[in-house]
């Protein structure tokens, strides 16, 4: 991958966001597959992080960008590409392994220290700028990029809190915190678009509730088998129940 002075495009934000758009479109089916992501995601999606003419971005910069800008070394980038839309019991075992030494080379420290940038809001072509610049700043220093990846990883550990047995997200990335600090079956509460709704999900295979009685409005979340939502907490409690998490 040609290397790209990302810091310097990024003092003209509207440039930066056109030329990120190009790259992105250029190297997701690339991301997608070192990922393993499902055929049932759209690839497209992560183009529409990043804010087009006249229209904000939706969550802006985060690892999967940083893997398709070239902002993590390629050698690099299997679990920031497959964080974004296929986590498996394969890789949250590097990560967890991976993350009691954070060698500022491995793979976790490079994706944990892309999410330190990622705010999953509503992004401006100043907003996206700044995330850039600060990402280029700690993909240029080993020290810091450590230090980043520790702190986010920390805060993961302590974004979720544990109910009657089921870790509960209490900001996001509670679910993915859960996940790498020993949990199989993690939860969150909708918000935004989302309000209303109750999600189950794992990081194994399959949740195993294929033979569970959905309400209307439940069910997989873009047919994945990991991955659900429910119109009421009462719903989400039986399924936590029923799941069988498996590979």
């Amino acid at each position: 991958m040609t290397e790209i002075d990302w810091a310097a495009i990024a003092h003209t934000p509207a440039s930066l966001a056109a030329r990120a758009r190009n790259e992105i479109r250029r190297n997701v089916k690339r991301v997608a597959r070192l990922g393993g992501w499902p055929d049932t995601y759209d690839t497209g999606s992560v183009g529409m992080r990043i804010p087009s003419w006249g229209q904000n971005g939706h969550g802006g910069f985060d690892a999967a960008v940083a893997c398709c800008m070239g902002i993590v070394p390629e050698q690099a980038q299997g679990l920031s590409a497959a964080f974004h839309a296929a986590w498996t019991k394969g890789a949250v075992e590097q990560a967890r392994s991976e993350a009691a030494l954070m060698y500022p080379t491995s793979e976790v420290v490079w994706w944990l220290a892309m999410c330190s940038v990622c705010d999953e809001t509503e992004s401006t072509p100043e907003r996206f700028a700044q995330q850039v610049r600060d990402a280029v700043h700690l993909a240029g220093s080993p020290v810091r990029r450590v230090s980043a990846a520790v702190a986010t990883y920390e805060q993961m550990g302590s974004a979720y809190e544990v109910v009657d047995g089921l870790p509960w997200a209490t900001v996001d990335g509670g679910m993915q915190g859960a996940y790498l600090h020993g949990h199989e079956i993690a939860a969150a509460v909708g918000s935004g678009q989302s309000e209303g709704l109750w999600f189950l999900g794992t990081y194994f295979r399959t949740l195993g509730l294929e033979g569970f009685d959905f309400a209307e409005g439940s069910g997989p979340v873009h047919g994945s088998p990991q991955f659900f939502k429910f119109t009421s907490r009462a719903e989400i409690g039986a399924a936590f129940t029923a799941a069988q998490p498996s590979n």
